[in-house]
């Protein structure tokens, strides 16, 4: 099976994982964050799959998702 990310096929598969608590809103804002920046720079250092657990217990949504929505369209 190949995998490919906007017409480039990847090499190598990474999957990330992050556990959302009660307490840990403002480090999956963070982290989603550092996602975009290196979205923005092309960097191959990006997962293919980010797997985010409890994400019902995040505070604000669409605060944590704010990055993603001013990514251009070419990036996905």
């Amino acid at each position: 099976m190949n995998i490919y990310r906007k017409d480039k096929k990847l090499s190598s598969i990474s999957i990330a994982q992050f556990t959302v608590d009660s307490k840990s809103s403002k480090e999956l804002q963070q982290y989603l964050s550092n996602i975009v920046s290196h979205c923005e720079q092309a960097s191959d250092r990006l997962p293919s799959v980010i797997v985010i657990d409890n994400l019902h217990l995040a505070d604000n949504l669409s605060k944590a998702f704010s990055g993603f929505f001013s990514l251009d369209s070419h990036l996905w």
